[in-house]
């Protein structure tokens, strides 16, 4: 296994030095670093909201339940699944998943009236803060989105030795 590993890395590096020696470019790959920190954020969120702590929990400042905390874990696995996958399913995936995300964030608003907490849909626990963190996080991954869309086509230029 570790010599598979070093084999491809130096295959990669091999790869990464020749382009360089030739003054070509690569990918650029914006969107899959994105979509790794994006996922890594939901699973720290995920996995945090079922230890207790002020943050995230049941009485904590954003109010989760176990249904919650799993959403935050798909939500991990499906931005593991389009980093994997590459810059376009990433890209699309922020630009799909981000209105979505304030969508659920208005939902919740208009569910929870003037009550500080309550239930979206009737399952996932929420609180009045939830709802404005989750339409500014859904803000953000569609700009996200729409950034990585516009530097599709770039080149990162390796440079010369």
């Amino acid at each position: 296994m570790t010599s598979i590993h070093i084999v491809s890395s130096a295959r990669a590096a091999s790869t990464t030095n020749q382009l360089s020696e030739r003054g070509e470019s690569q990918p650029n790959n914006v969107a899959v670093k994105l979509a790794w920190m994006l996922a890594a954020a939901f699973a720290g969120a995920g996995i945090l909201g079922f230890v207790p702590n002020p943050l995230l929990g049941p009485a904590a400042l954003f109010m989760t339940n176990t249904a919650h905390n799993l959403v935050h874990l798909f939500t991990t696995v499906g931005f593991a699944v389009v980093a994997l996958m590459g810059h376009k399913a990433s890209t699309r995936f922020m630009l799909a998943f981000g209105p979505l995300y304030a969508l659920v964030g208005l939902i919740g608003l208009v569910t929870l009236g003037s009550a500080s907490e309550g239930y979206l849909l009737g399952v996932v626990h929420i609180n009045f803060l939830d709802n404005f963190l989750h339409i500014g996080l859904g803000i953000i991954i569609g700009a996200a989105g729409l950034y990585t869309l516009s530097t599709a086509d770039r080149r990162i230029r390796q440079p010369q030795a």
